[in-house]
């Protein structure tokens, strides 16, 4: 009886042998040998296109460097229309065919820089690497070769989107052209690229939207694929300004900004694709934390006298990034607003720590208080035993300060404190539903 226990039957051997084959092939049909050779061959030739840009021959020309990139930009075209009709397979076609679109916003930032050192629009100082140096012969030459690469590339470009979206090829090229025209002006100044970013990105994902709404082709993964790279000039363009141009603290925020914005609205746009949605959304962090800490910097420079309230002004910039994505977020949205209440009692600590004081004690008693309400109301335990202990610690630090020094303003900020906390309590007492539903809209 016990040998029959321990020795595992014939079935059990045989659902053991089925549940693995099963689970190898369904990740065989999840990662298919081809799959993975695409995805291999189109990383490669990525960061082939990438790292051009980021190299420099010695003994090779600006011109020579620049027909290289070319040629791989027609080659990739060739092999995409060649992979489609003699191998008839449309999937690796569509891969070369996207390779091809981003090696053309390489061409164009290539372009732009030749063009950007014979013409310069409010020149900025910057110390260049070499890489980044691209030098035409003359203007005369610079013109045919910005004229032929023009007639070749929006070539190119109609053929790739008519593969990845027909019905939306024509305005796909118009548009990613329209964006190459920005991508290539002579200017680096940095309020002016903000200028023609910021309604450039509100124009470029308006226009996407209405193409999604009215045709199908670009609700696909390759429609969504096609959007990203129309709109892959402008986010060059916030690259180059943050790894060239970028000086000061004003720049920095500035560009953050632009990034955040970017990923907010591809990932508004994505209606098939979702997990890359989510990733997109979680992506937005880190441009919306340099954008806090930029825009902290740049309150130092204007006010430095005002230093142990930057770190509130830090929290207060990155809690407007997380209600934003509380709002839009497809899913975790619950944990972005609360992220808002666990940033400011982390705040608050690290200003009674840093700054102990009666006003950062009075500041920090306030916000964890206010906390520990929503808290409580809305049953957020966790949420309620951080702000009850930062509370409590808010409390000692008020109550020693008051003792220590002890005056005739201290007197007047306490006893009007105390008021207004009454006046609170009878706010709260009477409008207590109002407010709870305003919680819950702002949640939603």
């Amino acid at each position: 009886m016990r040998s029959e226990q321990l020795t595992p039957t014939n079935s059990d051997m045989d659902s053991d042998a089925t549940e693995a084959s099963g689970w190898r092939s369904q990740l065989m049909q999840k990662f298919e040998i081809s799959t993975l050779m695409r995805l291999l061959g189109g990383g490669i030739t990525f960061v082939a296109i990438v790292m051009f840009l980021f190299q420099r021959w010695d003994d090779a020309t600006d011109l020579l460097r620049y027909s290289m990139i070319m040629g791989e930009t027609i080659l990739l075209t060739i092999l995409g229309l060649a992979t489609s009709i003699w191998l008839k397979e449309q999937k690796s076609a569509r891969v070369f065919l996207g390779l091809s679109l981003v090696s053309t916003s390489a061409v164009f930032t290539i372009l732009g820089a030749m063009i950007y050192s014979q013409i310069q629009w409010l020149p900025v100082d910057a110390h260049l690497p070499d890489y980044a140096r691209w030098v035409a012969d003359s203007s005369q030459s610079l013109f045919w070769l910005l004229s032929g690469s023009l007639v070749i590339l929006v070539a190119q470009s109609m053929f790739s989107f008519s593969v990845l979206a027909r019905p939306a090829a024509r305005r796909l090229t118009l548009l990613m052209m329209l964006n190459v025209i920005l991508l290539i002006l002579p200017t680096r100044e940095m309020w002016i690229t903000t200028l023609l970013l910021l309604p450039a990105l509100m124009f470029g994902h308006r226009y996407l939207t209405k193409l999604r709404a009215s045709m199908p082709a670009m609700r696909t993964t390759e429609g969504v694929m096609a959007s990203l790279l129309v709109m892959l000039p402008l986010i060059i363009m916030i690259g180059r300004g943050a790894y060239l141009y970028a000086a000061d603290a004003f720049t920095f925020t500035t560009l953050a900004l632009l990034g955040y914005l970017i990923l907010r609205q591809l990932a508004l746009s994505l209606k098939v694709m979702i997990r890359f949605r989510q990733s997109l959304e979680v992506l937005s962090l880190l441009p919306a934390l340099l954008a806090a800490f930029s825009f902290t910097f740049l309150l130092y420079d204007i006010a430095p006298e005002t230093g142990n309230w930057l770190v509130v002004a830090f929290g207060m910039t990155l809690s407007g990034f997380l209600f934003d994505l509380s709002k839009r977020a497809i899913s975790g949205r619950n944990h972005y607003f609360t992220s808002i209440f666990y940033s400011g009692l982390i705040i608050a600590v690290i200003e009674i720590a840093f700054w102990p004081g009666l006003s950062t004690a009075l500041f920090a008693t306030l916000l964890s208080g206010l906390i520990l309400l929503y808290s409580y109301s809305t049953k957020e335990n966790n949420l309620l035993r951080f702000s009850l202990l930062t509370l409590i610690g808010s409390v000692i630090l008020l109550v020693n300060t008051l003792f220590v020094s002890f005056d005739m303003s201290i007197w007047i900020t306490l006893a009007l404190l105390g008021m207004s906390i009454i006046v609170m309590a009878a706010v709260v007492e009477h409008y207590g539903n109002q407010i709870m539903t305003l919680i819950q809209r702002l949640k939603a």
